[in-house]
């Protein structure tokens, strides 16, 4: 759930792709932004304003232009697209992050896309969008209305099908200045293989606060039964919890999780962080059978390590003990993912730790618990940011080595902005209620939007892990 619910955050910043058909052209997505020049004039968020002037972040921020470029003329391809279309659309996708900015997305029942943008730059980068706006998205329509880009009350329109009735009632709407103060972002995007989601983004009282509604048809047959944290594992101090209840095999299925999980209902998940090392992260999912899934688990990750090491292997002991339901790995320094069920073999949980559990010495804070309680909670989570940022990134570097990765570089843009950005992050919440099948309420606030998960993955999207350089058979002989 926690995965699924962050990458909503993420594909927000121009990296979401739905389906199309009917006679009527279907909106994709909308969105009216800010722009991260906007994002820094906010006085009502202080901290988003100190963490996007640092240097770490303008370094970022190149990255950011190129990554999303290409990612952005994807999307609206419906597909991969040429690197001369990626190209072509960087430094547009960089204005649109750069100043404010509008757009939509729609698919024509031809298999066509229209494609709608406003955004205010000055007369020297309007030449730029001029040049380059009709040669990436010619391929998008082939009718007679072709691409235009003129300007119009401040802001410079680029639209593929100038002459469309969508165009025209776009101009008309982005003219209107919005009415909702402090705002930072809009988005509206259709339900499709991920969640649908409308919600807006403003900045208010030292931070930034998301209100919205999600939709998903895979989670309308969702149960809410009473929570049932484990009382013995989880309790104070933490610096970090989560709890989501309803996790149903659709949901894990759009995470990825559908060859692990085999259509079964992982009724309810925690995951919580202590402040003791950054590898103190610990996880629960109730299981109706324990057994079976670290086994598939077991199967999964066997044949991918070895400790002779063999070329195209990567190197680590898997430990597996069936009756006990115990898998633990040993591929990496410090840390030892483990999954463990419960000893008599009965329905029941799966835990994850990294390294030994702490057991706390009192009970979780009753405010907490008392978010759990109101009507329609199925998600929750809160952190204390700054030092959750540390355990997500320790987590994740784990990964890295147990696959054969180079984590990202300590000195690179990625580590460095977060290092940056690390004094200026708060406590943040994000709560997820059910006001009916299928559709669920949003709220979150946080010191600059995103939690440390999001954070963590945004930097490794721009600074990512590197290939290890493959070993060769006499250096593998050698070190047998």
């Amino acid at each position: 759930m926690k995965k699924v619910i962050s990458t909503v955050w993420l594909l927000a910043l121009g990296a979401w792709l739905a389906g199309c058909g009917g006679s009527e052209p279907k909106l994709d997505a909308r969105w009216r932004f800010a722009g991260a020049d906007g994002l820094r004039a906010q006085t009502a968020a202080p901290a988003l304003q100190k963490v996007l002037s640092g240097p770490a972040a303008a370094a970022l921020g190149g990255r950011l232009a190129t990554n999303a470029g290409v990612a952005f003329a994807g999307w609206v391809a419906g597909g991969s697209v040429a690197s001369e279309a990626g190209a072509l659309a960087t430094p547009l996708v960089g204005d649109l992050l750069e100043h404010e900015s509008a757009g939509e997305v729609w698919r024509h029942s031809d298999g066509s896309t229209e494609l709608l943008l406003a955004v205010k730059v000055t007369a020297e980068r309007a030449a730029l969008w001029t040049e380059n706006f009709p040669k990436w998205v010619r391929p998008l329509h082939t009718g007679t209305s072709g691409a235009s880009v003129s300007a119009e009350s401040g802001w410079l329109f680029a639209v593929s099908r100038s002459g469309s009735a969508l165009a025209a009632d776009f101009r008309r709407r982005i003219s209107t200045p919005s009415s909702v103060a402090g705002r930072l972002l809009e988005l509206e995007t259709a339900a499709g293989k991920l969640p649908g989601i409308q919600a807006t983004v403003i900045a208010s009282n030292g931070a930034v606060r998301w209100d919205g509604t999600l939709r998903t048809a895979a989670a309308v047959g969702i149960a809410t039964a009473e929570w049932s944290y484990p009382t013995n594992l989880i309790g104070d101090s933490v610096i970090a919890f989560t709890a989501a209840r309803g996790v149903v095999a659709p949901l894990l299925e759009q995470a990825g999780l559908a060859e692990l999980i085999q259509g079964e209902e992982l009724s309810q998940m925690y995951l919580w962080s202590q402040p003791e090392t950054p590898f103190s992260t610990f996880g629960v999912v109730h299981a109706g059978k324990p057994a079976q899934l670290i086994s598939r688990v077991h199967d999964w990750i066997r044949p991918q390590f070895s400790t002779n090491a063999a070329p195209g292997t990567r190197q680590g002991l898997v430990m597996y003990d069936p009756t006990r339901q115990i898998l633990a790995l040993s591929s990496a320094p410090v840390a030892t993912p483990t999954l463990a069920g419960p000893t008599n073999g009965q329905p029941g949980f799966v835990g994850l730790s990294f390294v030994g559990l702490n057991r706390s010495k009192g009970p979780l804070p009753k405010e907490l618990l008392a978010e759990l309680l109101k009507p329609g909670v199925l998600y929750y989570d809160w952190e204390m940011t700054s030092e959750n940022l540390s355990h997500w990134s320790a987590g994740l570097q784990v990964k890295d080595i147990s696959a054969g990765l180079r984590p990202p570089p300590a000195e690179g843009p990625g580590r460095r902005f977060l290092e940056e950005a690390t004094p200026y992050l708060e406590n943040a919440v994000t709560i997820v209620s059910q006001k009916s099948p299928g559709v669920f309420e949003l709220q979150r606030k946080t010191s600059i939007g995103l939690t440390s998960f999001e954070l963590v993955l945004l930097t490794r999207w721009l600074d990512p892990p590197t290939a290890r350089p493959a070993r060769t058979g006499a250096a593998t002989q050698k070190s047998r």
